[in-house]
């Protein structure tokens, strides 16, 4: 059983859209409020999530939080495993080229998965889903990605 928290904006439905696509894999999974100590646990930061300072401190066993996550945050989260998403050439994940309805998301170096797969480097040709900013694309497909979800079946 996969288990996930998300820290979100209430507009950004970064939590619905990660059930969606583990129920559309065929994959269990159990959404935690973030605060929820876990040894199984992967806390997500969506991109407004990463400047929303937690009140009291947050254990996990991996953390996927924006590269730009604010120093503040990022002294609230005691985690295993960090990965970042975004824009730089330091964030795990990034998107290498966006088109109107084409994305190729990159995986910049080693990820390995909660079940402790390694997904070696490489770009991921998908459709571009509607309704999501390019950041929040990244926060989905890198959770689906380290709750599991094999690249090939990756759908937004």
């Amino acid at each position: 059983m996969r288990r996930f928290g998300v820290i979100e904006a209430p507009e950004e439905g970064i939590a619905r859209r990660i059930a969606a696509g583990m129920k559309s894999c065929g994959l269990f999974y159990v959404q935690n409020r973030p605060a929820v100590r876990s040894e199984g646990q992967l806390l997500v930061l969506s991109p407004k999530g990463g400047q929303m300072e937690p009140k009291q401190p947050l254990c996990c066993r991996y953390v996927l939080l924006p590269g730009t996550a604010s120093e503040a945050v990022l002294r609230q989260i005691k985690a295993n495993s960090a990965v970042s998403y975004g824009f730089s050439t330091r964030d795990t994940l990034t998107i290498s080229s966006l088109e109107e309805d084409r994305l190729s998301l990159a995986l910049q170096r080693e990820l390995v998965t909660m079940e402790g797969h390694v997904l070696e480097q490489q770009e991921l040709c998908l459709p571009r889903p509607v309704g999501l900013s390019p950041e929040e694309i990244l926060a989905v497909c890198g959770s689906l990605l380290l709750l599991g979800v094999a690249p090939e079946q990756l759908r937004l």
